[in-house]
């Protein structure tokens, strides 16, 4: 569900029914068939592997007339990041640093400089953040929101061949795709480059969604920030 909101002559006071693509016919049939918290709002799913809403969008409560933010995933700002530390010298810097992917195995470590020295990478980066950008429209203009009730949550993509098709897939984990829990959230470890001492991503996430920079919570004072490692279940 998107959470409560009124948009003009729209009201959705229980939240309103959002999905993505794939749906079995009679399941959306259920959810067109929905009263209170339909019509649903659909979104483009299909260009993800697992076809899940949360791979790019959810909310966190937030003190603020509407009462909560959406976040979504934004590929451009982890690329960003990630440059970013580059031109700082950190290149050589390991991410995913003692991680081992399943599919094909292998260790996951690798440095900033071959991150962004893989156009395949790259190029899925960009396809994923076209995309967002598209389906994120969808949700501003149906809800109405402000661009200050949105939050980046960094993280780049990869291109995945899966049934004779290629898709894409969260490289880094996928950080929005987070657990709340009144003011609590809990957030995929990122496993970025330890950079000062501190894990770039994590510390990225913790200043904007950990304090009152954002808003966020009910009292408006920043989420209590939980890091779950999750890799090798997801």
């Amino acid at each position: 569900l998107i959470p409560a909101y009124t948009n003009g002559a729209e009201s959705y006071p229980l939240g309103r029914i959002i999905h993505g693509s794939g749906i079995l016919k009679e399941t959306k049939d259920f959810y067109a068939a929905q009263l209170l918290q339909g019509p649903p709002l659909v979104v483009d799913t299909e260009w993800l592997l697992v076809g899940h809403v949360d791979e790019y969008l959810s909310y966190v409560p937030a003190n603020t007339p509407r009462g909560w933010k959406l976040l979504v995933g934004s590929p451009e700002m982890g690329r960003q990041m990630l440059l970013d530390a580059q031109a700082a010298g950190n290149g050589a810097t390991i991410m995913h640093e003692g991680k081992y992917w399943a599919f094909p195995p292998g260790p996951a470590a690798i440095s900033i400089d071959d991150v962004l020295a893989n156009t395949g990478l790259m190029e899925a980066t960009q396809e994923a953040q076209a995309v967002i950008d598209d389906e994120l429209q969808k949700v501003v203009d149906a809800v109405g929101l402000a661009p200050d009730e949105i939050i980046e949550m960094p993280f780049i993509f990869e291109h995945v061949q899966s049934g004779g098709g290629v898709y894409l897939l969260a490289y880094q984990p996928g950080t929005v795709n987070s657990l709340v829990m009144g003011n609590t959230i809990v957030i995929p470890k990122p496993f970025g480059p330890q950079i000062g001492g501190e894990d770039i991503f994590e510390a990225d996430l913790e200043a904007r969604l950990g304090t009152a920079a954002s808003g966020l919570g009910s009292d408006g004072q920043g989420l209590d920030i939980f890091f779950a490692d999750n890799w090798d279940l997801y």
